[in-house]
């Protein structure tokens, strides 16, 4: 193999903006969005200027939706591609098949070292106080395959009002947040792997009896 094919056979460096995705993502997700500073995310990243963050997305609010931006998609294209199953099996009555729907994406979605940052991320936004009012904060019908899937599972419990369904599945999906990073803290500690992996059926089985309880 000839010096230039050796170098054109590297992979490519990922962009400044990458890397401050990619580090704000960490941080935010490990220290909360007021326990880091844009200068600590941007020197993270590897770089000297530390206004960096604002030339590519003006302020932590900005980051903070470039960071949602670059990982939503991929979590929609997942939800999408279930949805599209569960109608080909005729499983839309199905309530734990379309709840893994809800929270598989999440879980699939992973960073190189196999850990769910992105969870992490999640679960920081939903310990925010006045949630509705925070920069993470997003109309679901911006995400119509989020909205289809949950308008599934509420079809399913229709004892529950809408208030009452979407604030129990926001308690459950803390729970099942939790979980996710309670597994990357255990596999991030442990000298051997656990054995069986993240327990998902279990807490799919305790979300449902929690959604079907009565009013």
């Amino acid at each position: 193999m000839s010096a230039t094919a050796a170098v054109s056979a590297r992979p490519a460096e990922p962009s400044t903006k990458k890397r401050l995705i990619d580090e704000a993502e960490r941080l935010f997700a490990q220290h909360g969005f007021d326990g880091i500073s844009l200068r600590e995310i941007a020197m993270a990243a590897g770089q000297g200027n530390t206004a960096a963050v604002q030339y590519h997305f003006k302020d932590k609010v900005g980051l903070i939706d470039a960071i949602f931006d670059d990982r939503v998609p991929t979590i929609e294209s997942g939800r999408k591609e279930m949805w599209a199953a569960l109608i080909a099996n005729d499983r839309l009555n199905d309530p734990k098949e379309i709840l893994k729907a809800t929270w598989l994406p999440i879980v699939a979605l992973t960073r190189r070292d196999g850990s769910h940052m992105f969870a992490r991320l999640m679960m920081q936004y939903l310990i925010q106080p006045h949630v509705t009012r925070h920069p993470l904060a997003r109309d679901l019908s911006s995400y119509p395959n989020s909205d289809r899937v949950m308008t599934a599972l509420h079809k399913l419990h229709p004892h529950l009002s809408s208030e009452q369904f979407f604030y129990r599945l926001s308690i459950l999906t803390a729970m099942f947040l939790v979980s996710v990073v309670e597994y990357d803290n255990t596999l991030a500690n442990a000298k051997a792997k656990p054995t069986g992996g993240m327990p998902t059926e279990q807490l799919l089985t305790m979300a449902l009896a929690a959604l079907q309880a009565p009013g």
